[in-house]
């Protein structure tokens, strides 16, 4: 037998030697992963962005469980608002509305065997930095999102000078345990008119290295140009065919016509939910170095989805062949 009939018998698609390649490409892949998935430390330099601050403000908000209708919920609301409107009092071109107006009706479950029915009156914090380019200030923007309740078992410390060019919407929301409530509720504000791109921020286990696992099209992934990239398909897809159950706000957007990105970290599942969802439930070091890696990507991205005035992060031309 020559050499290349021995090799085209040995790759033939037949069960043994099909089963034996795909289990070999499946462990290098996963083997590479254990081995590079490493939490890089906080750099000296954090590109202007206050990470001390940040930690503070991350204590604040995670020193308790926090559920939503809760006074320790109220508690971190009423923080965030504070701290968000101390911050825009510096700047005539950002905004900050504390969204006691909106409301929203919507059918939920219906694939289930009990679908109901949800009623929910908004109270997000929502932030809007008006952007410098005439073109992009009431359309073509960005939103970020991010939710501050937790469930009422974990204090869920792992969920959430230069002006762009378009628009960047903040929506600091409520409610995402109890059924993404405080995305939907947004969509019903008038400052959705402004945006068409999101990144949602989100805690789908307790700390370790963010993921970038979702996507809702090619386009927005042309910002995705940090120094760590950290992505793959296979968490979209879990998502997509059920084998992941819990849902972020990311669906909620999606199914709204947004093109966007869903970060989120992932590691520790076992611990996600429960009262080792904490800081405490980390080393002091893989907090911080958690926290910065969540910062360093999604100040990476954004930058590129909020200055991008040439639409290659929104062009539908970037999701095609």
């Amino acid at each position: 037998m020559g050499f290349l009939s021995g090799l085209s018998a040995v790759l033939a698609f037949r069960t043994i030697p099909t089963t034996i390649l795909i289990t070999v490409i499946y462990a290098a892949v996963f083997s590479t992963l254990l081995i590079t998935d490493q939490l890089p430390s906080v750099p000296k330099h954090t590109q202007d962005l206050d990470f001390q601050q940040a930690y503070r403000d991350l204590h604040e908000v995670a020193a308790r469980p926090h559920p939503f209708n809760s006074h320790a919920n109220v508690l971190v609301r009423s923080y965030i608002l504070n701290r968000v409107k101390d911050i825009a009092s510096s700047y005539d071109h950002v905004s900050v509305d504390f969204d006691l107006y909106s409301n929203a009706s919507w059918a939920s479950g219906l694939l289930s065997t009990n679908p109901y029915a949800v009623y929910y009156e908004s109270d997000n914090v929502l932030v809007k930095v008006e952007g410098s380019d005439k073109e992009y200030q009431e359309s073509g923007g960005l939103l970020l999102s991010a939710h501050w309740d937790s469930v009422s078992t974990a204090p869920g410390a792992t969920d959430d000078e230069h002006r762009p060019s378009r628009t960047v919407v903040f929506n600091i929301n409520n409610g995402e345990e109890d059924g993404l409530n405080g995305a939907h509720v947004f969509m019903e504000h008038p400052w959705v008119n402004a945006t068409d791109t999101f990144l949602n921020l989100e805690g789908a286990a307790a700390g370790g290295r963010p993921l970038l696992f979702r996507a809702t099209s090619r386009a927005p992934l042309a910002s995705w140009s940090t120094s760590r990239p950290h992505a793959n398909v296979i968490t979209g897809d879990a998502f997509s065919r059920g084998v992941i159950r819990s849902g972020t706000d990311y669906s909620v957007y999606e199914q709204a016509g947004l093109k966007g990105l869903d970060f989120a970290f992932y590691r520790g599942r076992s611990r996600y939910h429960t009262r080792y969802d904490s800081i405490p439930g980390m080393s002091d070091d893989k907090s911080k170095n958690a926290l910065w890696a969540m910062m360093e990507g999604t100040l990476s991205s954004s930058l590129v989805l909020a200055n991008d005035v040439k639409g290659r992060t929104r062009a539908e031309s970037f999701d095609k062949e």
